[in-house]
């Protein structure tokens, strides 16, 4: 029966790690393309983007996106990317505890 709730905590174990990495992983993939974003609403002429901003609701839904992303605080965008660097670690120390759980031979 110990063995089956040593499983159980290693499979649990594994499962969060596992998702938490995904989830840092997805985040830091959103903040990086919100840089990019970002960076091509810098880049573009200051004629097109004022005329952009004036005309946003009959933009495309891509640069509606890069003109909201450009109102973000660079100070949210890292903050989100620390924090998804964190969930990327504590996820691979939970998903590497389950190496040390090991179960007894009979």
């Amino acid at each position: 029966m110990k063995n089956l709730y040593i499983r159980v905590a290693r499979w649990l174990l594994l499962l969060f790690g596992g998702v938490l990495i995904g989830g840092g992983l997805v985040l830091h993939a959103q903040v990086a393309v919100a840089h990019v974003m970002r960076e091509e609403v810098e880049s573009t002429f200051i004629l097109w983007r004022g005329i952009g901003r004036l005309t946003f609701s009959l933009q495309s839904e891509v640069t509606r996106t890069a003109f909201a992303i450009d109102k973000i605080p660079k100070s949210v965008l890292a903050e989100a990317d620390r924090t998804a660097w964190v969930l990327v670690v504590i996820g691979a120390v939970l998903a590497a505890l389950t190496l040390l759980i090991r179960s007894r031979p009979k």
